[in-house]
């Protein structure tokens, strides 16, 4: 019985072990800048919505890796093997040592030992002791510095339509070097074009914003950017895992246009309850959701029709031109907020209609995502409502393909950023130091919103010259201060003031 129970445990310990190794080294192969949050968020939620190949990769990867060296182990162990070794001490004769005894002898004890080194390496590697300490350490720098969208003497100059494109991973670092990107060739040469006459936020050396804490995974850049915060992560889980009440203390931009009489559709072709996205842009502005499922049930595409995330990007494009044509025919002004997917890891969905110039399947993604959105900013220029519309292109996050950007040397990464036909002209474009968190009031400002104090969340109108947090404090200062725990953040945005 004895005997049983050790040779059960072994088996235990030693799957789990070989589980956590090759995934944790799977996680990092397959997402390359995953944080701790990200990856505490995405265990406590559903994953109904992931895209097939990912799913299929894990079970390919490190489920079928175990599973085989388990097997393999549980033969060995099953026969009566002797494996002996010869060793000579000094000058005495030879021994031999049955290593296969001594192992299935003291496997249990070995067992452990491997989890042990396991657990210690994704500690120390993956920064958890840090993580923990910061948890455990409190900051007042968001209580001190964040101004409550709710309570913002915000007035508006005229109701000037937008439409906000959120193209996953989208970066600065696609472009030449001469406009601050990090490539001798331009991926991304219609929209470089559009950046030089229109209104792009760089920084001296030509970069767009940087992530900023909690801001580099989808939902958190998508709430970033609309509500002014990061999307800090309990390590509990269950103070976020409400599913049903999306951080209520938030106040978006969704929530402001919607109390200005707005129209609003978030767009997308894949599936919206993939990280609580549907209930953020629900719960936060009473958008009007039209995805993956709700294009099936449509029939915009097919009942069985699925690549990719859900559907390509093409056919996404080519709905939203309708969606426009409905909401311009309406009264009211209209929030058209649509998020993308092609350049999604790794190496993004190539369609077959895109050119390959390059040797490099994402550098074609890239590029025939630029022409694409080059061809739906021309339509939307072409009908009468763009007048009095702003269009705003951002990428969500910095892309997480692990190994595309190897060879960049000391660039420094950031996320690309545009806006067309915006009502303002900013005081200061081209020297800003500036992340996620300021497109927020930069988006009111650009539809003609007077901000009083620039702020909103934690992030600055950049329209204005009043300095962001990063100008103000530096990058590291506030890093670090986001870094701690926040009790305002819990109890104001978490449980709802």
């Amino acid at each position: 019985m004895k005997r049983k129970l050790s040779s059960a445990l072994f088996y235990l310990i030693f799957i789990f072990s070989l589980l956590l190794l090759f995934s944790y080294i799977w996680l990092v192969n397959n997402f390359g800048l995953v944080t701790l949050d990200s990856l505490i968020f995405h265990m406590f939620n559903p994953l109904k919505g992931t895209a097939t190949n990912m799913i299929l990769s894990y079970v390919n990867d490190p489920l079928l890796k175990t599973t085989l060296i388990v097997i393999v182990v549980a033969i060995i162990f099953a026969f009566p093997y002797k494996v002996f070794l010869s060793i000579r001490f000094f000058n005495l004769k030879k021994n031999n040592i049955n290593i296969f005894g001594i192992i299935k002898k003291h496997r249990l004890i070995l067992s452990i030992i491997f989890l042990s080194i396991v657990v210690i390496y994704i500690l120390f590697d993956f920064r958890i002791i840090e993580y923990i300490k910061n948890l455990n350490t409190e900051s007042l720098f968001i209580e001190e510095h964040y101004v409550e969208p709710e309570n913002a003497n915000i007035t508006f100059t005229e109701q000037r339509n937008l439409i906000h494109i959120i193209v996953e991973s989208f970066e600065q670092t696609f472009a030449p070097k001469e406009y601050g990107g990090a490539y001798e060739e331009n991926l991304i040469p219609y929209l470089t074009k559009y950046a030089s006459k229109e209104v792009s936020f760089t920084n001296a050396l030509g970069g767009g914003f940087y992530n900023s804490r909690a801001t580099n995974w989808t939902i958190a850049g998508l709430f970033a950017q609309t509500a002014g915060i990061g999307f800090f992560v309990p390590v509990s889980g269950n103070d976020y895992g409400q599913y049903k009440r999306f951080l209520p203390g938030a106040y978006s931009l969704g929530e402001i246009l919607k109390k200005e009489g707005y129209n609003q559709v978030f767009l997308l072709g894949s599936e919206s309850e993939f990280a609580g996205k549907n209930d953020y842009f629900e719960q936060h502005g009473n958008y009007v959701i039209k995805d993956y499922n709700y294009a099936k049930k449509n029939n915009w595409i097919p009942e069985d029709y699925y690549v990719w995330w859900g559907y390509e990007d093409s056919k996404l494009y080519e709905f939203t031109k309708n969606e426009l044509l409905e909401l311009a025919s309406q009264k009211e002004p209209f929030n058209l907020t649509m998020l993308t997917t092609n350049t999604h890891h790794i190496g993004g969905y190539l369609e077959s209609d895109c050119e390959t110039k390059f040797n490099e399947q994402f550098k074609n993604v890239v590029a025939c995502t630029d022409k694409q959105l080059y061809e739906l900013i021309e339509w939307i220029k072409s009908q009468d409502f763009y007048k009095n519309t702003t269009i705003v292109i951002t990428g969500d996050h910095l892309s997480m393909d692990p190994t595309f950007f190897d060879n960049l040397g000391d660039y420094e990464r950031t996320n690309f950023n545009l806006f067309i036909n915006s009502n303002k002209t900013p005081i200061d474009e081209k020297n800003r130091v500036f992340n996620t968190l300021d497109i927020y009031p930069t988006l009111v400002s650009s539809l003609g919103g007077n901000i009083e104090g620039d702020r909103l969340g934690l992030g600055t109108d950049l329209f204005s010259s009043t300095k962001t947090l990063y100008e103000e404090y530096g990058i590291t200062y506030v890093e670090n201060e986001l870094a701690k725990n926040s009790s305002y953040f819990r109890n104001h945005i978490i449980y709802g003031r």
